[in-house]
């Protein structure tokens, strides 16, 4: 992409936008002409190829396109405003609220850019008054431009032009409005400086109708036919469908047309030759992506004959080159942002997207994957055990061929491997893809998650690395965006970059969709789920104890069986998601350092161009931790209560992972594990105080299974750590009665009593726990009760 340096840019439209492939080619011109610098445009659900047209766009021009879908109860066109507003502060010094159906522009050809930076401080807001246009007496589509089929509007006078749309320096908006937002300090002026008054109500009207050199024409009915058709899709500021849907009358056309077509004003018909002129060029640019046919469609005098693609440079847009070289985006992770679901979507629709002008190569995909990860282990001496009867030559000469020979303008390579390679590998890299423009995809995500991520997929994968060796394993790469971005923006043959954040709802809720449309090609439609994520990961307790196992020389065959079997229990994302292996404290440090580096990149002129959305700053975490095995054993208890079917069955557990417990369980012994409602409440304990603890236990196995209690701090306050033996009571039948959907595999239930003196016990909150080795090898608790352990 050609973008302005953000940072110092002047003027930036923000809108929402939902089935205007008809217009958006027109209205993007022609704002380019009248000097705007930046799009940045909300694509809320089009299915008519709006926002292929758009993301298209954003390869030559400064256009920036978010899908939006809309959520019931909340209006889309307000909440893309907000996002709007945020993504843009601090890149512009201000930022026009417009529809795709108004113009902005300078009756006297001043560049509205050029206009702004004249603004004395003090000026906040402008308001400008709307020009209501008619149809003209127009009442089927035609394609050609808007400015030149419409040619009448209201009088001056009309009650319509005091409805304004703004010009707001973005810093200073406390309310979002579609015609008049709240801003805090300085003045809300019209075109002519002067005062702006709002009315009362309806809201977004000014008190008074300024005509001045800076207007606004919106041309809001067009025909009767295309009125019809923006009927039925209803408005975008209400929160609820029913009420969008409801926004145009059947009258509505007819009541306001009439009125609408009195006067004759032909100002930008005159003047359409030079956006006729930019459409050409740009329907150049993109028909490879969208077709040619379709936007001739639009736009009729496109077939006339081929446009000689303009090289002027205007107001805040350099027009760039047209790339000769076949395009290659490099989708290179990073990990955990999606990209098995994006790599599974390319591998099962190869033949339809090759078919829409994309090719997703077969070479450098190894065998049960769908990344292209061969290539980025051809480059890493780490992997050679990964390249066995492979020839990098033999490789990468395949690659070459399957590109050149597929006839399609653009290619994609996906493996999130890529992100791990060093500068000199890049740079052999490039050698390797010379002839190419290479357009890296590079989508960032809070390092505490990649980490965190990383680690558990290393764990399911195989490995025992404790997660602060894995840390220091080379894991570097994982979290050092800004050296990342920057090693690939140097790499020859990169004309632009796609860089998004998965924290970014925008861009992280349905991460095919996303890419597809960064691409230029039509998503598929809807279906109210967003493209199923794989890889969704194990509860962290269940990964320290695969780790524990491992390390403990358990072989690798039967700690594998274990976590294959756990895993197919139906865990929720909310105990996926916490306790974590992460400390909060280790994740603050690294949040810091991120956060510094999201204001480099967003400062950089050679990276600020290529963001695609917004670089959140994440919250502080305030999670539980699982630090030791002992943290998992205590956590196992409450997953498997947790799971609609908690059942499970093995043939082992080492007791060594309990301290105090030596050998294995005998081999062959099975079991079934489940927890009766548990028992809530604290206990407030003296340290003096010797305390005898009695309950109910239950497990699935012999009477004589050995019993535990054990005693786990809650906060920072309590450090201590305690086990004591129990006492197993007498057998009591009659429990059964107290806990009814305790299933029947739980034979025996016994009472317990223990003994613990707090003497010695920090003050603090605990949480106390009964925990057994069961003949299933797993631990299980029957109540649970808060300690609180406070001065003598």
């Amino acid at each position: 992409m050609n973008h302005p340096d953000s940072r110092s840019g002047t003027l930036a439209i923000c809108t929402i936008a939902r089935d205007e492939a008809r217009y958006v080619l027109e209205w993007v011109a022609f704002h380019l002409l009248a000097g705007v610098e930046h799009f940045c445009i909300y694509d809320n659900e089009s299915v008519d190829g709006t926002g292929q047209i758009l993301s298209a766009l954003g390869r030559y021009y400064p256009v920036e396109v978010t899908y939006w879908p809309s959520i019931e109860g909340r209006s889309p066109h307000y909440s893309a405003l907000e996002d709007g507003y945020a993504k843009l502060r601090g890149r512009f010094s201000f930022v026009a609220t417009m529809d795709l159906d108004e113009f902005l522009f300078s009756a006297g050809n001043r560049p509205l850019a050029q206009w702004l930076r004249g603004l004395d401080p003090d000026v906040s807001a402008v308001g400008i008054n709307q020009l209501v246009f008619g149809s003209s007496g127009e009442r089927r589509y035609r394609p050609d431009l808007v400015v030149s089929r419409f040619t009448h509007r209201k009088p001056l006078d009309s009650q319509e032009h005091h409805f304004v749309k703004s010009i707001v320096r973005p810093e200073r908006i406390v309310r979002v409005h579609a015609h008049i937002p709240g801003v805090e300090g300085g003045r809300y002026v019209h075109a002519d400086l002067s005062d702006l008054v709002e009315m009362e109500a309806p809201h977004g009207r000014a008190s008074q109708i300024v005509a001045s050199d800076i207007r606004l024409h919106h041309y809001m009915l067009k025909s009767a036919e295309e009125f019809d058709a923006k009927r039925q899709r209803g408005g975008g500021t209400s929160p609820f469908q029913e009420q969008r849907s409801r926004r145009y009358g059947a009258d509505f056309f007819s009541v306001r047309d009439g009125a609408a077509s009195t006067c004759m004003d032909d100002t930008l018909a005159a003047r359409s030759a030079p956006v006729r002129e930019l459409m050409a060029e740009m329907a150049g640019r993109i028909a490879e992506h969208v077709g040619r046919e379709r936007l001739e469609s639009y736009y009729s005098f496109l077939s006339a004959k081929p446009r000689p693609r303009s090289a002027a440079t205007r107001e805040g847009h350099s027009a760039g080159r047209t790339p000769a070289r076949p395009r290659l985006f490099m989708h290179i992770g990073l990990h955990k942002t999606g990209t098995t679901s994006l790599q599974s979507y390319f591998a099962r629709n190869r033949d339809t997207l090759a078919a829409s002008g994309l090719t997703v190569p077969r070479a450098g995909v190894p065998r049960q994957f769908d990344g292209h990860h061969l290539l980025p282990w051809t480059l890493n001496s780490k992997y050679p055990e990964r390249l066995s009867g492979i020839d990098p030559d033999t490789l990468w000469n395949g690659l070459r061929s399957e590109l050149e020979s597929a006839g399609t303008a653009n290619a994609i390579l996906s493996s999130e491997d890529f992100s791990l390679l060093d500068d000199r590998q890049v740079e052999r890299l490039g050698a390797l893809l010379d002839g190419f423009d290479i357009v890296p995809i590079i989508i960032l995500r809070r390092p505490g998650d990649v980490l965190e991520g990383g680690y558990r997929t290393h764990v399911v994968s195989g490995g025992d690395l404790p997660l602060r060796q894995f840390m220091n394993h080379g894991q570097r790469p994982y979290y050092d965006y800004l050296s990342l971005l920057r090693r690939w923006r140097r790499l020859p043959g990169v004309s632009s970059m796609l860089v998004g954040s998965y924290d970014d709802p925008a861009v992280g809720r349905d991460i095919v969709r996303t890419v597809l449309t960064w691409l230029g090609h039509t998503p598929p439609p809807p279906t109210g789920a967003a493209e199923p994520r794989l890889n969704i990961g194990l509860p962290a307790a269940l990964i320290e104890l695969a780790r524990s196992l491992r390390a403990s020389g358990v072989e690798r065959a039967r700690a594998d069986a274990w976590l294959e079997a756990m895993g197919k229990l139906p865990f929720t994302r909310a105990q996926i998601a916490e306790p974590r292996l992460l400390s909060a404290e280790f994740e603050h440090t690294i949040d810091v350092d991120y956060c510094r580096q999201l204001d480099q990149i967003e400062a950089d002129p050679q990276l600020a161009p290529h963001i695609l959305g917004r670089l959140p700053r994440p919250e502080p975490r305030r999670s539980r931790t699982i630090s030791s095995t002992a943290d998992a054993l205590l956590e196992l208890p409450s997953i498997m209560s947790g799971t609609p079917s908690p059942t499970f069955e093995a043939d082992w557990l080492p007791r060594r992972l309990l301290p105090g417990l030596g050998s294995d369980l005998p081999a062959g012994c099975a079991g079934s594990v489940d927890r009766p409602e548990a028992t809530q409440g604290v206990i407030t304990l003296k340290r003096a105080d010797r305390v005898m603890f009695a309950g109910w236990a239950f497990h699935a196995g012999s009477a004589d299974a050995p019993w535990y209690l054990l005693l786990r701090p809650l906060d920072r306050t309590a450090a201590a750590e305690l086990i004591a033996p129990l006492d197993v009571g007498t057998r009591r039948p009659d429990v059964a009665a107290t806990f009814p959907a305790v299933p029947q595999e739980f034979t025996s239930r016994s009472g317990f009593r223990a003994s613990l003196d707090f003497a010695a016990v920090p003050c603090g909150r605990y949480d106390l726990r009964v925990v057994c080795g069961t003949t299933a090898g797993l631990v299980h608790a029957a109540g649970r009760l808060v300690v609180e352990v406070g001065s003598p």
